[in-house]
C-alpha cells in the first residue's frame, strides 16, 4: 500500500491514501471471507451464501 509524507521533514508522519486503504480492507476482508466459507461448509458442494443465511437465522 502507498504511502507518502506530506513534507520533506521527517517529523512529518506518514499518510496513506483513505481509497487506497479502502481497496486494501476490502481486498483483505474478501480473502478472510473465503477463507471462513471454506472452514464452514466443510468443502461440502453447499454456498457460503447458504450457510451464512443459515447462520443469520439463528
Amino acid at each position: 500500500m502507498p504511502a507518502y509524507r506530506a513534507g520533506d521533514s521527517q517529523k512529518v508522519p506518514w499518510l496513506v491514501s483513505a481509497v487506497d486503504l479502502a481497496r486494501y480492507l476490502d481486498k483483505r476482508r474478501a480473502e478472510a471471507h473465503e477463507m471462513w466459507c471454506k472452514v464452514i461448509t466443510d468443502k461440502k458442494p453447499q454456498t457460503c451464501a447458504n450457510v451464512y443465511k443459515q447462520l443469520s437465522r439463528s
